[in-house]
């Protein structure tokens, strides 16, 4: 568990270099919020997150693109709090574009190589996909040669 906060204490850390001005060690922390941000695929902290919104709040969901179990969500409290939820999923080629050229705009006021890992050989794939979460949020692998 000591090991598993570490990570989540590096990754809130790296949120504030890239400008969060507040983090908090658990979702229920966070007090009401308005905007809620899913790129994690975790559908407890999710469910979670959900349960935050305040009136008008908006969810937007990107993260959950692979099965991890259905949520539950009081209709009523949707209705009631003008609650809002998005999903996003696929882009197109402008948006690719556009992302490389704020990367490539934004590479001094933000440390973009910090959110990959350092390439791992193909081999080390199962691993990678399999095993614990690093400090970095993104793992890299590269071709075998």
């Amino acid at each position: 568990m000591r090991s598993r906060y570490r990570r989540a204490a590096a990754r809130r850390a790296l949120a504030e270099r890239f400008g969060a001005t507040r983090s908090v060690d658990s979702v229920p922390e966070a007090g009401a919020i308005d905007v809620l941000f899913e790129f994690s695929g975790s559908r407890s902290a999710l469910q979670q997150g959900l349960a935050l919104l305040d009136v008008g709040g908006t969810a937007v969901l990107a993260g959950t693109v692979a099965p991890d179990g259905l949520l539950e969500i009081d209709p009523e409290a949707v209705v009631r709090n003008h609650t809002s939820i998005h999903g996003q999923h696929n882009d197109e080629p402008r948006h690719l574009l556009a992302a490389l050229e704020f990367l490539s705009d934004s590479a001094q006021t933000y440390p973009w190589t910090e959110l990959v890992a350092p390439a791992q050989p193909m081999s080390e794939l199962r691993g990678l996909l399999t095993g614990p979460p690093g400090p970095a949020p993104r793992e890299a692998v590269r071709p075998s040669r």
